[in-house]
Order: structure tokens, then sequence, then C-alpha cells
């Protein structure tokens, strides 16, 4: 699975012919392949294969220190949280790091005493992992369009690590809340760089704002686990969820504020979810009201919010208005006619993870979709994803790449009810729950699977939670 595609790598591994392998390596475009034939799939389910048989077989390392583990997990999880936003690859080192060291505790010291609901969890995110490497046996795909794919399987043996460890509620509630304490300075720091919307250290603004938002729902639900615990400084979620509003506010996001309020109307008309909202109905929950409301009509995000009123009236023309007006939601909409066209013509296998851009531009000339930019040269703004993350797998994949991805966010909704209803006190199904319900609204404005930071984010926030709501729940029942 190595080598250009029309060179005959095996000849030059069998000869030891080192220096070609070397020309090879620093001259072409695309050095690894895609398994992308049925020889390369057997050999690649092989290896998945032997992966899995290696955590059964017996070895000398019978005793570990549970602590050890349970330090690096702690450490490098924080690093991760307080790095995501505010430096460039410090949260990828540690994310690396605790990849390696789950890998080595998969090997030596896991058994894989998974409960039925455990193995359709990490099912559902092998199927992610698995289904673009299939599929490439039907649409030729590049290795570079299914990188964040893996990040689905490298996430796994963090999970398998995780569920053996004990991560106190104290210490991951502090670190949530610390976390999103220092995200409004580095925003206002930031802001003084940016023109009008900051990204930081994302790919998009969009990114920097859901990030925002994720730790705002967390420090807004973290309230109440202050004040049920006892924990000292109950204020710090207060400030916490203040200083993530204006980091979200400065990157000028729209469409992440909707899983704010769609959780606002849970706690209102849901009684398990309304011991939250209670927590606020106090004078600091009021000042807190006050302070919120100034920080949102005063935000980036806002202003934009107000440029929308202006669309809503040329909403189905879709014409050259949009290249100059400012904020303007007609080409999202352009680019989501547009993916639904291809869907209309490749509703089966899709037009492969590559061929996005191809594909819209065909659109354009078609006269389907109206030009996404007006430039002859390239009329569609070079975009390669829907902005949606629905119809973008839908269009790249076809019908079972959306099944998969529906499956996937179905089996984590599925599988933190569980354990809330097992555990009413188990606050990292809460949190995973209020995760999953984010990203699964982000998606319809922002195709998370496109973008690195996105995804190892949503991933690793998920299988976190995931495993301590497993550990939670058994040491409850025990």
């Amino acid at each position: 699975m190595i080598g250009p595609p029309e060179t005959q790598i095996h000849s030059l591994i069998v000869t030891l012919n080192i220096e070609q392998l070397k020309y090879l390596y620093l001259n072409s475009e695309q050095f690894v392949r895609m398994p992308d034939t049925t020889n390369r799939i057997i050999l690649f389910f092989l290896a998945l294969v032997l992966l899995l048989c290696t955590s059964i077989i017996n070895n000398e390392v019978a005793y570990y220190n549970k602590n050890n583990y349970t330090n690096a997990v702690k450490i490098l999880i924080g690093i991760f949280m307080l790095s995501i936003l505010s430096t460039n690859n410090i949260y990828n080192i540690s994310i690396i790091i605790l990849f390696f060291i789950s890998i080595y505790f998969y090997i030596f010291h896991s058994k894989l005493n998974l409960d039925n609901l455990e193995k359709y969890y990490l099912a559902s995110l092998l199927l992610i992992f698995i289904f673009p490497f299939i599929h490439s046996n039907y649409v030729s795909t590049s290795i570079q369009e299914v990188d964040n794919y893996t990040r689905f399987l490298i996430i796994i043996p963090i999970y398998l690590l995780v569920r053996e460890v004990r991560i106190e509620k104290k210490f991951f509630l502090y670190l949530i809340n610390i976390s999103g304490i220092i995200l409004g300075p580095i925003s206002m720091f930031l802001y003084f760089d940016a023109d009008i919307r900051i990204r930081g250290y994302t790919s998009t603004a969009t990114i920097y704002g859901n990030i925002s938002i994720i730790f705002f729902l967390l420090s807004i639900a973290s309230v109440y686990y202050f004040k049920k615990y006892n924990y000292s400084y109950y204020v710090i979620p207060y400030i916490a969820s203040l200083s993530s509003l204006i980091s979200w506010g400065l990157s000028g996001s729209r469409s992440s504020i909707a899983p704010v309020l769609f959780i606002l109307i849970l706690m209102i008309f849901f009684r398990h979810f309304r011991k939250y909202l209670v927590s606020f109905l106090n004078k600091t929950g009021f000042i807190f009201l006050i302070f919120s409301i100034f920080i949102l009509i005063n935000s980036s995000s806002y202003q934009r919010f107000l440029n929308i009123y202006d669309d809503i009236y040329s909403v189905d023309s879709k014409n050259t208005h949009h290249w100059t007006q400012q904020d303007s939601i007609i080409p999202r909409l352009i680019i989501w006619d547009g993916s639904i066209e291809i869907i209309k013509d490749n509703y089966l296998v899709g037009v492969g993870l590559d061929n996005f851009n191809k594909s819209l531009d065909e659109q354009i000339r078609l006269n389907n979709i109206q030009p996404v930019r007006k430039d002859l040269n390239n009329p569609t703004a070079g975009l390669n994803h829907a902005h949606n993350q629905y119809l973008d797998i839908f269009a790249k994949a076809g019908i079972f790449g959306l099944a998969a991805l529906i499956i996937f966010i179905y089996i984590n909704y599925y599988f933190f009810v569980y354990h809330i209803r097992k555990s009413d006190d188990n606050l990292y199904s809460i949190f995973g729950l209020l995760v999953i319900i984010s990203y699964s609204i982000f998606m319809l404005n922002h195709a998370v699977l496109s973008h690195h930071q996105s995804t190892i984010f949503m991933l690793l926030m998920l299988i976190f939670c995931a495993a301590q709501s497993k550990t939670t729940t058994t040491e409850t029942v025990l």
C-alpha cells in the first residue's frame, strides 16, 4: 500500500533498491496508497484482525500500576483541553503521546472485558474508519482525504485505556471550567490581530466558535454540580461560561448558538434537565444573565445575525447580489443546492471523498446552481465540502456513508442516555450527551469530518465521557 499507483514498488523492495525508494518517497505526490484493490482490502482487514488479536495473547506483564496510567491520562487530557484553542500543536502532541501509551496498555494489559453496549459503541467507531477504505474500491479516493477518518481508529485504544482508570469528578469539573476561563482573555488578545472574526489556531472561525460553545455548555452544567458537591469557588463555572461566551462572540459564528437554544428548550420542558436551569434562579444567576445578554449584543456573532435579515427576502433568488453583500447566507444555500443535485445523480455510492469540488463545478457549468464566487476561473471558491456534514458524506459516499454517520450518532445518544438512566448522578453521561447533541446540530452547518481539529476534539470528548460513564455506572452498581 506504498508507492505511486503507476510504480511496481514490490520489485524495488525485494531487490533492496534503496536509492530508487528514496527518490520515490521524496518526489512522489502520493507515496502511501489506498487499499483500493481486492488483495489490498483483504490484507488491510487481516492487519486489523491481527491488531485485535494482540489484546487476547497471554503475556508476562500481568500486573500494572493503575495510578501511573491514571496520572498520565489526567495530565495529557488536561494539556489537550487547555491547549485546544490556545496553541498550534501542543494539543496534537498530547493526543499522540496518549495514543502510544494506550497502545502499550492495549497490547500488554487490556483484556477486552466489554459489555454488549460498549462493543456496539466501538463498532460504530470502527465502521466510520473502515468505510472510506471499502468505498475506495468503487470510487477512487486519495489517501489524504481519509486522513481524518483514521482518528476513529486511533481513538479506540484510548477509550480502552480511559475506561480502566478513574478520573475524579472534581478534577474534571475544574479542568473544564479552567479551560473555559482562559478562552476569553486569549480570544480578546487574538481579536486585535483579526479582521472581524477570530479563528486562533484553528482552520476556520466556525471551529473556534463551536468548541467555545461546547465549553460554554459544559460550564453551564457545572454550576449544578459545583453547588451539589459544595466545591470551593462556586463562581468559577459562572466566570468560565461568560469567558467561553466572549470567545464564541468574537469568532462571529452564528449557527453554533443553535445547540444552546435546543438545550435551553430541554431544560424548560423536560424535568430531568430542569435542575440545571433551576441552579440559575438566584441573585448570582440574574447577574450572570445580565452579563450574558451584554456580551451577546456586543459580539461579532450578533452583528452577523442582523445581516441575515436582509437575506431572507431574497433567499429564493440566489443570484449575484451575494458577491457584494457582507455575511450573505446565499453562498451556503447555493452549496447545499449543489450538494442535493450531486446526491440526485450519485445517491448510491457518491462521487468520492475528493471529487466534491469537481462535481460542484459541474453543477455550475450545467446551470443547475449559481456560481459560489464571481470568478470564472474559480466559481466554486475551491470548496471541497458541503458545509453540512450530512449532505457532505451523502454526496461523497452515498447512502451507505450517510447511514454509517447516523449509526455513529445514534449509538452515542443511546450510550449516554442508557447510563443516565442507570445512574442519575453520572455527570460524564450528561456531559457526553451535551457534546453529541451539540455536534449533531453543528453538522447541519459544518462539515466536521473535513477538519482535523473538529474531529479530534469531538471524538476525544465523546470517548472520554463514554469511558468514564461506564466506569461510574459500574462503581454505582457494585
